[in-house]
C-alpha cells in the first residue's frame, strides 16, 4: 500500500509546487504596438482620432482588436512606412521613435516590421505602377513608381537580423516584465498563378516577390527563435486569402484618388486579416 501511495503523493506535491502557467498580460496592463503599415492598417475601419495622419493608424488594426478583447491599455505606435530605424532611432510622421513608448510598466509588445527595410511592398507597388501607370495618380509617380535595386534589398536583408536583435534587446532593457511577440506580414501573393486585374505583375515579378516574402518570414521566425520571444506567423494565418483568392484579405492594385484620404492601400491587409491576426496573437498569449 505504501508503494502505491508514495508515487501518488509525489505527483500531488509536484503539482502543488509547479508554477501556474502564464495567461498573458492582465486586464488593464499596458500594451505597446509597434510596426509598419501591416500593423497600422491603412483604410481599415476609421483612423485613430488624434493620431498622425501619415501613420494611417486604424481603430481596427490587430492591436486595437486584441486590446479590446483582453481589456488592455493600448499605446499604438504603428506607422505606415516604418522601418526598423523608425522603431529604434528615428522620428517619423511627427512622433518619436516607436520604442520610446516602452517603459517599465509595459507588459506586452507586438512588432510587425522589416517589410519596408526590404522594399517588399514598395517594389510590388513600383512594378505594378510601371505596368499600369494610368492606375496611379500622377503626383505619386516619382515616389511610388521607383523600384529599389536587388543588391540594395539583399544588403538590407543581411542587416535585418541584427536590427531585430537590437529591438528585442532594447525592449527587454526598458520593460523587463513585458511579453514580446513578433508578428510577420500578411500573405499577399498567390502560391501559383495570377490575377492581372488585382495584381498587374509578370510571372517573374511575382516569383521575385514571393522570394522576398519568404525571406522576410524566415528572418522574422529566426529572430523570434534566437531571442526567445513568441512568433505569430500572420503569413500562415492568411495564406489562403492572398490577393487573387476568392476571399482576399489584402487589397488589390487600386489607389485612392487622394493620398491624404484614409482609404485602403494596394497590397495591404483588410479588416478580416486584422481580426484573424488579433485572434492568433490572443491564442499565442
Amino acid at each position: 500500500m505504501k508503494k502505491l501511495l508514495l508515487p501518488c503523493l509525489s505527483v500531488l506535491l509536484a503539482g502543488i509546487a509547479a508554477p501556474a502557467l502564464a495567461a498573458g498580460p492582465a486586464h488593464g496592463a499596458t500594451y505597446v504596438a509597434m510596426g509598419s503599415s501591416f500593423a497600422s492598417g491603412p483604410g481599415v475601419a476609421t483612423r485613430v482620432p488624434g493620431s498622425p495622419p501619415g501613420c494611417a493608424r486604424s481603430t481596427a488594426d490587430y492591436a486595437h482588436v486584441l486590446a479590446r478583447k483582453r481589456g488592455l491599455h493600448l499605446v499604438d505606435m504603428t506607422c505606415a512606412g516604418a522601418t526598423t530605424a523608425d522603431i529604434l532611432d528615428r522620428s517619423q510622421a511627427g512622433q518619436p521613435p516607436e520604442i520610446d513608448a516602452v517603459d517599465a510598466d509595459t507588459r506586452l509588445v507586438t512588432i510587425t516590421i522589416g517589410g519596408n527595410d526590404l522594399a517588399y511592398i514598395g517594389n510590388l507597388w513600383a512594378e505594378s505602377c510601371l505596368r499600369r501607370p494610368d492606375a496611379v495618380p500622377a503626383a505619386w509617380h516619382p515616389q511610388d513608381c521607383k523600384v529599389v535595386p536587388e543588391d540594395q534589398v539583399q544588403a538590407a536583408s543581411r542587416r535585418l537580423p541584427m536590427q531585430f536583435h537590437r529591438i528585442i534587446a532594447q525592449i527587454r532593457a526598458r520593460a523587463p516584465h513585458a511579453e514580446i511577440v513578433l508578428v510577420d506580414y500578411t500573405n499577399i501573393l498567390p502560391s501559383h498563378g495570377s490575377c492581372p486585374q488585382r495584381l498587374p505583375l509578370s510571372p517573374e515579378q511575382i516569383a521575385a516577390g514571393r522570394r522576398v516574402a519568404a525571406q522576410l518570414a524566415r528572418i522574422t521566425a529566426e529572430a523570434a527563435k534566437a531571442d526567445h520571444v513568441k512568433l505569430v506567423a500572420a503569413s500562415a494565418v492568411t495564406m489562403a486569402h492572398d490577393v487573387c483568392a476568392a476571399d482576399p484579405w489584402v487589397s488589390g492594385f487600386r489607389f485612392p484618388p487622394n493620398p491624404r484620404v484614409f482609404a485602403p492601400v494596394p497590397y495591404h491587409p483588410t479588416g478580416q486579416a486584422m481580426a484573424a491576426i488579433a485572434a492568433a496573437v490572443d491564442r499565442a498569449l
